[in-house]
């Protein structure tokens, strides 16, 4: 590509970037070029390991937002696992190495190796990416309003995370219940989401695999944190528990918790 039709480009999607809003939701991580003061915030959603959406608000140079919005537009509706591929082979490019093949409007970007300090712009939001991917892709999906709120609640008590279980209570059997922390407990897996660690049991991850946890404020200016199960099937009358299918044959109840 000429450089006449780089620079055409990345005009372009600097002036009119793909997937760019000022709410993203997902799975989002933040994202830093101190160098040129470019700021972002990605976004990913998977479903059935393809990543079917990729939003971001983001402040910087034309290179910084020309390039969140090119990775937008060649990478999603494309498998999760290729991304790592893709990422690397466009790093080399940037960097004047080697590198296979990459989709032509990458390409336009190979230019950037002769300025490294531009290097950091075109790449910073790839780095958000990954992680709000890595983060997509875990067996509990936490909002950005989910993670920000238990990560205050770990930093105000200088704990290391937050244990995630359920036990049975409530008006249809079960609850889920976030403790917070000082370490890791015998027994459970750690989910990292960003600077935000989530201890879950062993034996309930199966159980638990799919949730979606948000965080809402009333009204009246109550706090509530909401767990949404992919298999529940009946609600109380309350909202606060409901049934779920386990297999075909144990329909069990799980519950919200109120935070």
């Amino acid at each position: 590509m000429s450089q006449m039709l780089y620079q055409q480009m990345i005009l372009d999607h600097s002036k009119h970037p793909k997937g760019f809003c000022e709410d993203p939701q997902g799975s989002c991580e933040q994202g830093r070029n101190p160098m040129c003061g470019d700021e972002i915030q990605f976004c990913c959603e998977v479903t059935d390991g393809i990543i079917t959406n990729m939003t971001y608000r983001a402040s910087g140079c034309s290179i910084s937002v020309a390039s969140a919005s090119v990775l937008v537009s060649v990478i999603k509706s494309t498998p999760a696992a290729n991304f790592d591929h893709v990422m690397q082979n466009y790093l080399n490019m940037l960097k004047g190495n080697d590198y296979q093949q990459l989709p032509k409007k990458l390409e336009a970007f190979s230019g950037v190796c002769q300025y490294p300090m531009r290097v950091k712009c075109a790449s910073f939001s790839w780095h958000a990416a990954k992680s709000a991917l890595a983060q997509a892709q875990q067996p509990i999906i936490l909002s950005k309003s989910a993670k920000d709120y238990w990560l205050s609640l770990v930093a105000a008590e200088n704990a290391s995370g937050i244990l995630l279980t359920f036990k049975q209570v409530g008006c249809m059997g079960w609850q889920f219940v976030p403790s917070v922390e000082t370490k890791q407990p015998k027994d459970s897996i750690s989910l990292q989401y960003g600077a935000l660690l989530v201890y879950v049991p062993h034996e309930v991850l199966q159980t638990i695999k799919g949730t979606k946890v948000d965080f809402e404020m009333s009204s009246m200016g109550e706090g509530k944190v909401i767990f949404n199960h992919p298999k529940a099937q009946e609600h109380c009358g309350c909202g606060e528990s409901f049934l779920m299918s386990i297999d075909n044959t144990i329909s069990t109840p799980i519950a919200e918790e109120l935070g």
